[in-house]
């Protein structure tokens, strides 16, 4: 009686997403607070070889709720919300999709205690002595996958069909009463390193009596390069301090690096009072383990390059030293500067602008200073430009009266007051947990650069910095300030914009009627937004590809726009009509003469995008231009030599042929490659009247005509002048021979004298243009016939 009550319990128990849930823990309830920022997606074997993962993400039309990834296990993952107020949308949205994926499932994560819990679709519980698997099953196996027993535990791990009762069905199993005890399997959001929690400016939950949120954002930015980051390239900071030495929490990442006064020391401290540089290290990479903090970047080496000691820093000479060793022979990629100097220096100055500009094979060190603790002004190297400056706030994101500031200030960052709490690395493997200034705000800002490279090597420095300051949180007045620079550095907000910086829009850039483009290089676990700009309309759009369409009547300027995780990409198009007015007039000069330099223009026509010539001689035998009006491409029949009709004018130098010149223009745009043409006909008659000279030289009649396998060509005066003759054979010379189409199919170069011949019996049968280019004498052109 008492097993059937608890069934009809279970089975019209409904979950509601939004409410908290319980387990037994011994003899106490185990209260879980619904987390409505985190959603737990789990997918079947099924749905992962067929890309669900991916085809859910892409499917979800609430964009602007800025969610990352993380996988959970083999079959799921988390989605999470920066905004909880779109819970309930995207709830409204996954209950959607279960139409396209009928094996989709969900459950919101949940927080203990302040901190992160995910479910699984899994219980484990431990019998009775009396009981057996075979009870459990007899009760509860129509809600069960699978049952498998723990040999080394001693339990038994169900797979259950709907996750929506896993906390239902867990209490339904232990009031059956064969069970000592039965839980969820329960995955702990937080990492192993005891002193994590401390850590508030990674990730401030309102510990300490801090503003929760007030932080860098850091773990969000770890799940991000987990789940969508393509590369994970290893990076090199050099902290520039007074030392670093070995520590448990920094195993296998710190280098021999330099101390420019004792070579024989790979940079590590040397007296009591050089604890600095240790802190600033901590800060930076301190190992993702099970032991003391974790550092921000997640794949580094650390370089330390040794040049203050006991407080002081060494001379201007050594620090330019250490400046240029860093980047140079250490091959650092970023360089870490919590300190400042009290009078500037051109040698310093000089040393930090080649990093800036010659480091990583001329992709530019990145380079972070702390503003200072002046109370006052920034202070020098920090009041450089290039380099990034960090000032600091307290957990409550307001400044420090200490941090200097100014307009040289680029970020801020959390740290501690007069009386530090930035918990950090110590001497002798111990731990301090009274670090402060911008001293510890500044290593904050170079650990997340290190994340930028880790994803994105191929950012410059520049990139870096500017990826810093756009995605940074905005505190003190709306945009750029000189108390927050650009506001409170977003690691998590940085990277994805690093990610996903690498996609491009591919399209053409000019089209009239209707174009396709496609987004290359991005990353499959980001979700897309398209748009468009004015005069365009979506046809069609899916991930990577989008189909536009536009009708405008003059030539427009709009753009194609995709948001891609952090990034907007923008593409400037040209959209022209599909058809264009007519050219009116092609304006020059109605007669020319053999030899002349002669121009003929148009004006522009409105919806052309370019414009194309043709310049042929007319067949006198037939009144017709000698090559057809199908020719494709740029063609300019006999008159190469010093052609400009690429555009809106078209100069050449008549021929030595008497006859008529056939002069066409047209304005062509993607949908129209000959809009708007009109012809003019010219007489090209004698020499010129000014008396400049004409040779009246000629190819004779080609022998044979129509020809066979060999073409012969002979250059003849029309008065067999033997001096001209002789003075044409002395100058090399160009021949030439094209189809009817205006395709070039044979050249000859460098030919001499007044005769030669050549082989023709590879070409097709037709009709051919023979060119002669001399450059004294001009051009000679004869059509030729091939049998």
């Amino acid at each position: 009686m008492k097993i059937s009550l608890l069934f009809a319990v279970f089975f019209s128990f409904t979950f509601t997403l939004a409410q908290s849930v319980f387990y037994r823990y011994e003899n106490r309830i185990i209260t879980l607070e619904s987390d409505t920022t985190t959603i737990v997606i789990f997918h079947n074997e099924k749905m992962q070889i067929g890309g669900g993962k991916s085809l859910i993400i892409r499917n979800l039309s609430t964009k602007p709720f800025t969610l990352y990834l993380r996988n959970l296990s083999p079959n799921s993952f988390l989605l999470k919300l920066k905004n909880g107020s779109l819970f309930n949308t995207l709830i409204s949205e996954l209950n959607s999709l279960k139409n396209t994926f009928p094996d989709l499932q969900f459950l919101i994560a949940f927080k203990y205690k302040g901190e992160q819990v995910y479910p699984t679709n899994q219980i484990v519980l431990a019998l009775k002595p009396n009981s057996t698997i075979i009870q459990v099953e007899q009760l509860f196996g129509s809600k069960f996958n699978k049952t498998s027993y723990q040999e080394l535990l001693g339990t038994y791990l169900i797979d259950i069909k709907e996750v929506s009762e896993l906390f239902a069905l867990t209490e339904a199993i232990y009031g059956s009463g064969l069970v000592e005890w039965v839980e969820p399997n329960l995955i702990s959001g937080s990492p192993c390193n005891p002193l994590y929690p401390l850590q508030y400016y990674l990730n401030n939950t309102g510990q300490g009596g801090g503003r929760p949120n007030i932080d860098i954002n850091a773990p969000e930015a770890w799940d991000l390069i987990n789940t969508c980051a393509s590369t994970n390239q290893k990076v090199r900071v050099a902290v520039l301090d007074d030392g670093i030495e070995p520590h448990e929490d920094l195993s296998c990442l710190l280098l021999n690096g330099l101390d420019v006064r004792n070579r024989d020391n790979p940079g590590r401290p040397t007296t009591f009072f050089d604890f600095h540089g240790q802190a600033c290290a901590g800060i930076i990479g301190a190992n993702n383990d099970t032991i003391g903090i974790i550092g921000i970047a997640t794949n580094l080496e650390i370089l330390s390059v040794r040049m203050i000691s006991e407080g002081l820093a060494y001379s201007n000479v050594e620090i330019a030293n250490s400046i240029v060793w860093s980047w140079h022979i250490g091959k650092a990629d970023i360089l870490s500067c919590s300190w400042k100097l009290d009078t500037p220096s051109n040698l310093i100055t000089n040393s930090i602008q080649n990093a800036l500009t010659m480091g990583r094979n001329g992709k530019g060190c990145v380079v972070v200073f702390a503003s200072g603790n002046s109370f006052g002004n920034v202070l020098y190297p920090g009041n450089l430009p290039g380099v990034i400056t960090v000032g600091a706030i307290d957990k409550n994101g307001n400044l420090h009266d200490y941090s200097s500031r100014g307009p040289e200030i680029d970020l801020v960052a959390p740290s501690g007051g007069i009386i530090g709490d930035i918990v950090t690395l110590g001497r002798n493997n111990q731990y301090i947990f009274n670090f402060n200034g911008t001293s510890a705000a500044c290593p904050q800002v170079a650990g997340v650069a290190a994340l930028l490279l880790q994803v994105n090597p191929n950012l410059t420095e520049a990139q870096v910095r500017t990826i810093l300051q756009e995605t940074a949180q905005d505190l003190g007045e709306p945009g750029f300030d000189n108390n927050y620079g650009y506001g409170l550095v977003d690691a998590y907000a940085a990277v994805l914009r690093a990610i996903s910086s690498n996609a491009q829009i591919v399209g053409p850039s000019v089209f009239c009627q209707t174009a396709t483009f496609t987004l290359t290089n991005a990353p499959t676990c980001m979700s897309v937004t398209w748009s468009v700009g004015p005069n365009l309309s979506i046809v069609s759009s899916n991930t990577n590809t989008l189909v536009v369409s536009t009708n405008v009547s003059s030539n427009t300027s709009s753009f194609i726009q995709a948001q891609v995780g952090g990034t907007t990409i923008t593409y400037n198009v040209l959209l022209t009509p599909s058809a264009a007015a007519q050219i009116q007039n092609i304006i020059g000069p109605t007669q020319v003469w053999r030899g002349q330099i002669v121009n003929y223009r148009i004006n522009p026509v409105p919806g052309a995008t370019g414009y194309r010539w043709w310049v042929v001689p007319v067949d006198p035998a037939t009144s017709q231009p000698i090559v057809p009006y199908n020719c494709t491409g740029y063609f300019c029949w006999g008159y190469a030599p010093g052609h400009n009709g690429t555009g809106l004018s078209c100069s050449f130098r008549v021929g030595e042929t008497d006859g008529q010149i056939y002069v066409e223009a047209l304005g062509t745009n993607p949908c129209n490659s000959g809009i708007g043409t009109i012809r003019a006909v010219y007489q090209a008659t004698g020499c010129p009247p000014n008396g400049e000279k004409c040779y009246n030289l000629r190819i004779s009649n080609p022998y044979p005509n129509p020809t066979g396998n060999v073409l012969q060509v002979k250059i003849e005066h029309s008065e067999n002048d033997e001096e001209v003759l002789a003075m044409f054979a002395q100058t090399p010379y160009e021949i030439r021979l094209y189809n009817a189409q205006g395709e070039q199919k044979i050249r000859l170069e460098n030919v001499q004298g007044i005769e030669t011949q050549f082989m023709v019996s590879h070409l097709p049968q037709g009709l051919y243009y023979l060119k002669v280019l001399h450059p004294e004498f001009g051009i000679l052109e004869k059509m030729i016939v091939k049998e």
